[in-house]
């Protein structure tokens, strides 16, 4: 009678929910080790991914804003849309979009993209002319024909004006002959000339004045009204003063390490100082200006220990970063601002760039890990990116997607979140510099190259330069699983594999599988064409841990996976029974 031979247990392993990347020790089904330069879509599983615009280079780059157009700092000078407006310092530079400004930090410049004029947020004078003060009425015309006294003026006639020294304090007043009073002027004003004096002030700033020789004309103030040769603050005093120079006047802005905008002002904060700020409402110029209005500046003390990482605009407030926690600042006016302190997980030092919002939700790169917040509680949304130590982050959005560069080991990667489906891909080991965005379509600057990219090439033509498009031909791309049927700890054998795909052009892919040693053999090839099967048949290679992999250039589109794997017993044939 002859033996019973068993047949090996074979079991198949489909491939149907591909959830992305995942560079942790277990996984789940559909989840790989590398998924590089392919994407999700809607109509398959996954396929290579879009191909991208090159622009020019750009030399000496100091930062970019998409506006309506793209706005970028080159060569130490001032770029929008093609064109070269002016000139910069050395540096980074930290852009803020406001309306229709760009303002430039930390030069403290202000763009205007409409007019094309670039200008100082800050202004000074140093006056070492001749300076004439006088009492004076809001708009600068000085009082003339008043009496100053201690006691009033006898017979006095409606209008007279007395200015009354008693106590040593000085009032202007007016005489009512309807009432038969006098009546204290509301507020009075000193007009300061001197030539050239209010050059490059306005109206309504708030500057320092120092070295004006009247009694409580230096210090901080407000210019009620403002010509070429004269300012006019608030103020009293009697008679008229002269003096020769020695007399300063600046407005300032406050030196800040991030900033933010919103509702029409923009936000700063400084680890030196302490403090948070806002500028005066629509004028980014004022920062000291405290009338109080609803329109004045703000400025505010925080009690939190460490430095400020990052600040950012997210729904209907600011958000002040430091790493073990975050300033949350509400409210429409100075009269209703108020900031919590929230103790959660914030911007790691040095990844000030990773902040960015994609479809509601703001991520960052904290010191453990990717975070998604969507105004509650911040989550972490890297988990899948395995027990690595990521910094240096920088990110930026195309679409949906959320692009993050970051370091690990002295190596950048290209990670991806399709923040729709909630998976991860890689897209190289490219070194982004800095990202930004225009109309929902992503641009980044090569760290290394300087080279100016658009994600996306269908959108590259909308901006300021003839873009040199990928050629998806030359796109490299890979998929490779975890360990295949994991569970079975018993040798085992890839009998074959079925691949539904599309690979067309001048394309090639191949599909390989590890040896126990764990090197990848090439073990067949993709079939060129449109949509089709390819069955792979692998010779025998028993092993007790095998990964797959598919590689290969050019357009690619997976649709489905299947691999037949048949099991053997737990140890080689040695001999014996």
């Amino acid at each position: 009678m002859l033996p019973t031979i068993q047949a090996p247990r074979r079991r198949r392993e489909i491939v149907y929910d591909f959830a992305g990347l995942n560079l942790n020790e277990v996984a789940g089904r559909g989840e790989f080790l590398k998924l590089d330069n392919v994407e999700p879509c809607e109509f398959a599983a996954i396929r290579t991914r879009k191909t991208r615009a090159n622009f020019r280079v750009i030399p000496d780059f100091g930062g970019m804003l998409g506006k309506e157009k793209l706005f970028w700092i080159e060569d130490g000078g001032i770029w929008y849309d093609g064109g070269r407006y002016g000139d910069v310092t050395a540096g980074d530079k930290q852009l803020v979009s406001m309306g229709g400004y760009v303002l430039v930090f930390p030069d403290k410049l202000c763009f205007n993209t409409d007019t094309k004029i670039i200008t100082s947020l800050e202004n000074a004078r140093s006056i070492t002319g001749n300076i004439t003060v006088q009492l004076a009425r809001y708009d600068g015309t000085p009082y003339t024909g008043y009496t100053t006294s201690a006691s009033p003026p006898s017979n006095p006639t409606n209008g007279m004006l007395w200015m009354d020294t008693n106590n040593g304090l000085f009032s202007l007043k007016e005489y009512s002959g309807a009432t038969e009073q006098w009546v204290s002027v509301a507020s009075t004003y000193l007009a300061v000339q001197s030539t050239n004096i209010g050059v490059g002030f306005k109206a309504g700033d708030g500057v320092n004045i120092t070295g004006l020789n009247v009694a409580g004309a230096s210090g901080d103030a407000i210019l009620a009204d403002v010509t070429n040769n004269r300012i006019v603050i608030k103020g009293v005093m009697t008679g008229t003063h002269t003096q020769t120079g020695g007399m300063t006047i600046k407005r300032e802005v406050p030196d800040m390490d991030y900033y933010a905008s919103m509702n029409n002002r923009v936000w700063g904060c400084s680890t030196k100082n302490h403090e948070i700020y806002a500028c005066k409402l629509g004028d980014p110029t004022n920062w000291r200006s405290y009338e109080g209005l609803s329109t004045d500046s703000y400025a505010a003390t925080v009690g939190s220990d460490g430095a400020f990482t990052g600040a950012a605009h997210h729904l209907s407030s600011v958000l002040f970063f430091k790493e073990g926690c975050v300033h949350k600042l509400f409210g429409d006016a100075p009269g209703n601002f108020q900031i919590s302190e929230i103790n959660f997980r914030g911007v790691e030092r040095g990844s000030e760039k990773s902040i960015c919002v994609v479809n509601e939700i703001l991520y960052y790169k904290s010191p453990d890990g990717v975070m998604g917040y969507d105004g509650t509680i911040p989550r972490d949304v890297g988990a899948r990116l395995g027990p690595y130590k990521y910094t240096n982050a920088r990110a930026g959005r195309n679409g949906s997607d959320l692009y993050m560069c970051m370091e690990h080991g002295g190596k950048y990667t290209f990670f991806v979140l399709d923040t729709t489906k909630g998976v991860w891909r890689t897209e190289g080991d490219i070194k982004a510099k800095q990202f930004t965005d225009r109309a929902g379509n992503g641009y980044y600057v090569e760290e290394d190259t300087n080279k100016l990219v658009a994600l996306n090439s269908a959108e590259g033509s909308t901006i300021f330069d003839d873009p040199m498009p990928e050629d998806i031909k030359d796109i490299s791309w890979q998929m490779e699983t975890h360990e295949l049927f994991a569970q079975m700890p018993d040798f085992k054998h890839t009998a074959r594999i079925q691949i539904t795909s599309e690979l067309k052009g001048v394309a090639e892919g191949g599909v390989y599988l590890t040896d126990e040693s764990g090197i990848f053999s090439r073990v067949g090839d993709i079939e060129e064409g449109a949509r089709r099967m390819t069955v792979v048949r692998v010779p025998a290679m028993r092993n007790t841990r095998t990964r797959l992999m598919i590689a290969g250039k050019g357009s690619f589109t997976l649709y489905a996976m299947s691999m037949f794997i048949e099991s053997g017993s737990d140890s080689t044939y040695k001999g014996g029974v």
